[in-house]
């Protein structure tokens, strides 16, 4: 196992394995008997903790562990998305959505020019450049609302092709309970600023 950091380490324990595990019928929460899944309509193919067999073909699926799903997660999902430098709650929405496939950088500039004067606009170009850095410091929790109600809609469009919609109730789930773990991420770095 590769190391990580501790806000990765809270993220990934307290809110991605929740709702990327698998378990053996009764044994809820032991992750000695997390099993993989391959859910008929989820391009992905074969997943166990979050990983799909799509995008990590040379990985053994049933033979991943734990721990090295962690490794992949952090290096593939928290370090693409720059989470560590983002405000409290930012980064960790962020790596949440490049988790499910979308672009987090594009959602949030989109988010962001929701709330920012026209004169302030960002470019969406999916980069997150100081600028918009800068815009998500400035806007705090506005601007991680405003992110979260972007992808909300994102998943509500996806959502209208008739092989998607059954996923939008578990994906709007996951967009609440990301919303609170976010905003509580976001309360606690405020107070301890």
């Amino acid at each position: 196992m590769i190391p990580t950091t501790p806000r990765f380490d809270r993220y990934f324990k307290e809110f991605y394995l929740p709702h990327e595990t698998v378990f053996k019928r009764g044994h809820f929460n032991d992750y000695n008997y997390a099993i993989s899944e391959n859910e008929t309509g989820d391009s992905g193919g074969l997943t166990k903790f979050g990983i799909d067999q799509r995008s990590h073909p040379s990985v053994d699926i049933e033979k991943l562990t734990l721990a090295d799903a962690e490794s992949i997660t952090y290096l593939e999902d928290w370090l693409a998305v720059h989470a560590e430098i983002m405000p409290p709650g930012y980064g960790e929405a962020l790596c949440d959505i490049k988790v499910n496939g979308g672009n987090g950088a594009k959602m949030l500039q989109h988010g962001l020019n929701e709330i920012l004067p026209v004169n302030e606009q960002l470019t969406v170009d999916g980069i997150i450049g100081m600028q918009t850095l800068n815009a998500a410091r400035t806007e705090g929790k506005a601007g991680l609302l405003a992110l979260l109600a972007y992808r909300e809609a994102y998943y509500r469009e996806i959502a209208k092709q008739p092989s998607k919609t059954r996923f939008l109730a578990g994906w709007l789930n996951r967009n609440n309970d990301l919303k609170a773990f976010a905003l509580e991420c976001w309360h606690k770095g405020e107070i301890s600023v």
